[in-house]
């Protein structure tokens, strides 16, 4: 049998924005409870989630991010903001935004992948829109009342400095006690 991979599409965030968030997560982690915090290494932000494959459907993906990739070029992004999933009164994920001057290219991005995805068999269309994002930690169960955390100025001025995306990534995610693990499976260069 075909071993089987829940995976997804990615961009990988550069290490001067991963040391940022880091900073940014020390501080929110005294005024935080009960969040099993992000590790860094593995922040990313997914462009689309593709559930289970095999390695054959692996290849077809691969194939098209790569028919994707060919035409988009290197493009600039900074991450800002704090924010919850749901909302802030019932949060089940804290995370860092993408600035909206910057997400023009990215949700081109997006969208490129979302046509070629679509005919494969690979998109799952959503009830909400595209929402670039960066998660910097989970509660496990519904965490409790954010909204003065996440009203602080502090918070919601947080800006990274401009970081670079020249690269597309497809990873694998494997549950762990401490929540998932990320596997680079492809690699694919903005050209």
């Amino acid at each position: 049998m075909a071993k089987q991979t829940r995976a997804f599409i990615a961009l990988p965030i550069p290490q001067a924005g991963i040391r940022q968030c880091q900073g940014l997560q020390k501080g929110l982690q005294d005024q935080v409870r009960g969040v099993h915090w992000g590790k860094p290494d593995q922040f990313h932000i997914t462009l689309h989630f593709l559930g289970v494959l095999n390695s054959q459907q692996v290849w077809q993906v691969c194939s098209g991010i790569k028919s994707v990739v060919e035409s988009i070029h290197p493009f600039a992004f900074s991450l800002q903001g704090v924010g919850c999933f749901p909302n802030a009164r019932r949060p089940r994920v804290i995370w860092v935004g993408v600035d909206s001057q910057w997400l023009e290219p990215m949700v081109n991005l997006w969208q490129s992948l979302r046509r070629v995805l679509a005919p494969l068999g690979f998109y799952r269309e959503e009830n909400r829109a595209f929402t670039p994002h960066l998660t910097l930690g989970r509660f496990p169960r519904e965490g409790g009342d954010l909204s003065s955390v996440c009203s602080q100025k502090s918070i919601q001025d947080w800006k990274s400095e401009e970081l670079l995306v020249d690269k597309v990534q497809v990873f694998s995610s494997e549950p762990g006690p401490d929540g998932p693990a990320y596997n680079s499976l492809a690699t694919f260069r903005l050209t």
